[in-house]
């Protein structure tokens, strides 16, 4: 177990131990699959974005560079609104 996941799982701070999770998460998705879905460009956890969506039982994931995310975020988040599916989206850049 990694000393960060650790520290979320025995803090006392309930938003502490959300962030380092939404990190943790990150970092997981981010050195599983490398390379962007969009751009095929190297991620950087700082500056990756992973988007999880649920939807009628069945449920996916991508992980992308900021930039590909910023270009397809308004668009995809509308459609997944218009869809009544649940999204979560965790963005390395607002995590630093």
């Amino acid at each position: 177990m990694s000393s960060r996941l650790a520290k979320a799982l025995l803090s006392d701070d309930p938003a502490e131990q959300e962030k380092l999770l939404r990190e943790e998460t990150l970092r997981h998705a981010v050195s599983r699959a490398i390379f962007c879905a969009i751009t095929e460009k190297v991620l950087d956890v700082r500056a990756a974005v992973l988007f999880t969506v649920k939807h009628n039982g069945k449920s996916g994931a991508l992980v992308m560079t900021g930039e590909a995310w910023d270009g397809l975020s308004a668009d995809t988040l509308a459609t997944a609104a218009e869809l009544g599916a649940e999204v979560e989206v965790i963005d390395g850049r607002e995590l630093v």
